[in-house]
Formats: structure tokens, sequence, C-alpha cells
């Protein structure tokens, strides 16, 4: 396992992207590492989801078989930014009742990303009437269904309750440990 964290992990989308794709060619290129599941939080499930959609088939890279998303913004105005309130954009059947236009641009993009891609989703609920995990909303990290699941792509998603949903919280719960241990090794 190469834990990766971003030096500036608020700087833009783009950026990140190409520090995925640079991390992911030398991985295979001066490693020889054929293939790699990737786990984010935050910005960098919205930077993972970027990436797939734009060098999900790039051969020069190492293959992404499985993603792991934690508490991802992926319907809010501004990723990475913290803002005064919690963006929250009901879901339908068809998908968020409001799309951010990130979110919009992800939906009308998302043809390069391969279809044999495993997802597992996560939020969190603090349970405290925001319906979120105090930064991000359930609806906006649960949005990303509507840009996976229109293909056969297998997705699993999970809410995780109470004090230990927090946003920052997330990746250090035992709970969310146990899942993706789980998905990742079955």
């Amino acid at each position: 396992m190469i834990q990766v964290l971003f030096l500036e992990n608020r700087d833009n989308v783009a950026h990140q992207v190409k520090w995925i794709w640079k991390l992911l060619n030398q991985l295979k290129t001066n490693y020889g590492i054929p293939h790699v599941n990737l786990v984010a939080h935050s910005m960098g499930c919205v930077s993972v989801l970027m990436y797939l959609n734009q060098y999900g088939y790039d051969e020069r890279n190492s293959k992404v078989k499985r993603v792991v998303t934690i508490g991802a913004p992926f319907n809010d105005l501004e990723v990475g930014k913290r803002t005064p309130y919690i963006e929250d954009h009901p879901l339908t059947t068809t998908g968020p009742v409001k799309m951010s236009p990130l979110y919009r641009w992800m939906k009308a993009n998302n043809i390069g990303m391969p279809a044999d891609i495993r997802f597992l989703n996560i939020a969190g609920n603090l349970q405290n009437g925001t319906f979120s995990d105090g930064q991000v909303s359930v609806n906006s990290a649960l949005s990303l269904r509507y840009l996976v699941r229109d293909v056969r792509r297998q997705y699993q998603e999970y809410i995780i309750h109470g004090k230990q949903a927090e946003h920052s919280l997330l990746h250090e719960n035992e709970q969310v440990d146990q899942i993706i241990g789980k998905f990742l090794t079955h």
C-alpha cells in the first residue's frame, strides 16, 4: 500500500489530476505495477473521478481496478473550499435536482472511464439535522451514483452515522476501515 497525501490538498482539481497521472505513470513505468486500487477522501475523490474521465484508458499508467471515495463533494459548487453553508441538492431517481457546473461537466464527459472499475462510495451523516458530515452533504456525496451507474459498473454506497461520521474523522473511522478492507479484498 502506498499512501499519497497532496502537499497542496486544496489546490484545483486540474492540478491534482496531473499529479495522479504522474503518480500512476511512475508506478507503471518505474515499478512495473500493472494495476492499482485508489482510496480518496474529500476533494481527492473528485480529482480521482476527473482523472478516470480523462485518462482512464491511458495504457502508459497503472490501470485502476477499484475506487473508494470517502466524504466526496461531487455536487458542490466550490470543491475544496470551506463555505459558510453546506450545499445540499436533493436527489431524484435520475440525479440531483440541481447540478453544479463541475458535476454537469463530469456527467457529460464520463465516457473516458473504463466500465470495469468497481466503486465504493462512503458518506457521513452526523445526525444533527444537517444531513451531512459537517462539510459535505450526504446528497452531494451520493450523487456519484448517477455518474457511474449508467454503464454496467459495480457500485456500492454506505452512509456512516453519528459523531464518527464527521468529515475529517471519516478516514480515521474503524467502521469505514472495515468496509474498505472488505471491498478491496473480495
